[in-house]
């Protein structure tokens, strides 16, 4: 009879158990995070990958749950606003990228050619939308010109082996690359779709992040974040994480947002480096 007993208690115990590991699995809702973004109001947008979603956060790190995107998202893995405040999002798996609302109501697919598995987006102060595909084209359209190509470029024209993450910054842009990132003009890239800097070594950028100086946070292969100042070309590291994916800052609130697509975290730092939060 003890005996008995004795399963039965251990058999309760390991339904507890497994009822609690499928609950605390369920409050976990980060799936390979990859690129992050802010709307004016200082929410976390995050492409949550494994998800096939785009989550909240607001600036308590709570997760806003009414307002997940997940229509037409298979494998998002950029996010940006443009100065309107809409989010576009790209779509790794169909070879798309969609525009919603601030309210996150569903706007268009973006109606442009060329477009192949894109990886990671950004767009600059007047609105331009760039395109990283895993084809290893950098591609640079123009909504307000009926979605005009501007220009594209491959890895092989700036004589490196692959592309890695992008970001822009008033007249600057960024980009990441195997052999180290590079920044340049914006009109630099539209006249001639080359760079003006040589790669920085030792700094890959698989992510990158201008701050409101318009200097970098970059995101290396290696796990390492290191924050780079333009003037000076001198870096400093930052952080340590198993694989950087996206980066954002939060100037308003001193935060720099990392999305570890690895752990399947966003770790929060201040400014000056020290760990605030990790969201998981």
């Amino acid at each position: 009879m003890k005996s008995k007993i004795a399963r039965l208690t251990l058999s309760l115990l390991m339904s507890l158990l497994v009822f609690a590991a499928a609950s605390f699995a369920a409050t976990k809702p980060l799936n390979e995070p990859e690129g992050l973004a802010l709307d004016s109001k200082g929410n976390l947008y995050v492409a949550n990958v494994g998800g096939n979603e785009v989550l909240v956060y607001n600036t308590n790190y709570q997760q806003l749950t009414g307002r997940t995107i997940s229509l037409y998202l298979n494998g998002p893995t950029g996010v940006a606003f443009d100065p309107s405040g809409n989010l576009w999002v790209s779509n790794l798996n169909s070879s798309q990228i969609y525009e919603y609302s601030p309210t996150g109501a569903f706007l268009q697919q973006f109606p442009a050619y060329g477009i192949n598995n894109p990886i990671a987006i950004s767009i600059d102060g007047i609105g331009n939308l760039w395109v990283q595909n895993a084809n290893n084209t950098l591609q640079l359209y123009s909504p307000s010109l009926d979605n005009q190509l501007l220009n594209s470029t491959t890895a092989s024209n700036l004589q490196v082996g692959f592309f890695l993450g992008i970001a822009t910054h008033g007249s600057q842009y960024a980009l990441g690359t195997d052999q180290g990132f590079q920044w340049s003009p914006i009109d630099l890239f539209i006249e001639v779709a080359d760079t003006e800097h040589d790669p920085v070594a030792g700094l890959t950028g698989n992510s990158l992040a201008f701050d409101a100086a318009g200097n970098l946070y970059v995101g290396n292969l290696d796990g390492t974040v290191d924050y780079y100042n333009v003037t000076t070309k001198t870096s400093t590291p930052f952080a340590t994480l198993t694989y950087p994916k996206g980066i954002v800052v939060d100037n308003a609130r001193g935060r720099v947002y990392i999305s570890d697509l690895i752990t399947s975290k966003i770790q929060v730092y201040s400014t000056s480096g020290t760990l605030l939060k990790t969201i998981q």
